[in-house]
């Protein structure tokens, strides 16, 4: 009941929504790929796809136990459902097809209509771009830089693999593997710097590091859990008031470093040694300039010497990001 609830629902919905959107388009004489509705659809499978995705994966796994005469497997999320029986079958054949539909689908179509308006992505001057041709996908690329058009693809196989495909992988190595995918993505986030700006960047970066620290306290659980001494005895209490305290701290670390920004006006953009943040077009020509001549190319120290993806990184900036009076944030 629950897999179907969770998959069916919203695909039902969906169903409903591009049905009406047809008959809209079909009396109206309207383009069917404009408006609300299909961007609505395409919002709704790509909040939900997390949530749903680990209620498919969890309708795998099985639990071996022994009854006393033999060896019984049961749904390791549901410990009433015999792993043997129609009813696992059932369950079974509905999570296989809506593997292909959620975890693989809803990413491989989100990828085929980036790739199709790329030219449309790379070349925009705002976050969004052009709304007539861009409207519909802007809330999945608006948050990355235009030659990063994939990256919102990226992001989404990184957060299944960080929460539903581990359910795939045996409870012992759930943990190890969970943790070199972060860690991956904490040194991907550090080095290449995929998003629009740099304070988003930091942002993305911080979470990272907050992810690795939570991994390592449930490998430090896991470790406890094992060696049963008291030389190793770790209260869950201490643990978690530290995880606390590190998240409040790198929080803290963020909100700081975020205030502390270069002037804004172009002559500090391009005076400012320590963002090496260059503006490309003068105080003169700036509002007369071409938009694919407004560009600020910055090349911002992560603050412990390494570079950016090893080469200058381009932010097409909407025209009053560089205006005099406002703000280009930086890493520090």
């Amino acid at each position: 009941d629950k897999l179907m609830l969770t998959t069916l629902v919203p695909l039902g919905i969906s169903a409903v929504v591009l049905c009406a959107q047809a008959v809209r388009a079909a009396v109206w004489k309207v383009d069917m790929n404009k408006g609300y509705a299909l961007q609505g659809v395409l919002m709704l499978l790509f909040y939900l796809l997390p949530a749903t995705s680990t209620v498919i994966f969890s309708a795998f796994p099985c639990a071996t136990f022994h009854d006393g005469e033999k060896e019984v497997e049961f749904m390791r999320a549901d410990h009433s459902i015999e792993c043997s029986g129609h009813k696992h079958e059932r369950i079974y054949t509905l999570a296989v097809s809506m593997a292909f539909v959620f975890p693989l689908g809803v990413p491989l179509l989100m990828l085929a209509l980036l790739a199709q308006r790329r030219e449309a992505i790379v070349s925009r001057t705002t976050r969004r771009g052009d709304p007539r041709e861009l409207e519909t996908i802007s809330f999945l690329f608006r948050n990355f830089a235009t030659h990063y058009w994939w990256a919102p693809v990226f992001d989404m196989f990184r957060r299944l693999m960080l929460g539903s495909f581990v359910i795939l992988i045996s409870p012992g190595l759930q943990n190890m593997i969970t943790f070199a995918v972060a860690v991956i993505a904490l040194v991907l986030t550090r080095e290449y710097s995929i998003h629009y700006d740099s304070s988003t960047d930091l942002l993305a970066y911080v979470a990272s590091i907050q992810i690795v620290l939570a991994v390592v306290s449930l490998i430090c659980q896991d470790i406890n859990a094992v060696i049963d001494s008291p030389d190793f005895e770790m209260d869950p209490d201490i643990v978690g008031t530290m995880l606390l305290t590190l998240n409040i701290a790198l929080l803290g670390v963020f909100l700081a470093v975020v205030r502390i920004r270069p002037a804004s006006n172009n002559s500090n953009i391009g005076a400012a040694s320590s963002a090496s943040a260059v503006a490309t077009n003068s105080d003169a020509n700036l509002g007369q300039s071409d938009p694919e001549e407004r560009r600020i190319v910055m090349d911002v120290g992560l603050g412990m010497g390494w570079k950016r993806g090893g080469a200058n990184v381009e932010h097409p900036l909407d025209i009053d990001e560089v205006l005099p009076g406002k703000q280009v944030s930086s890493w520090g």
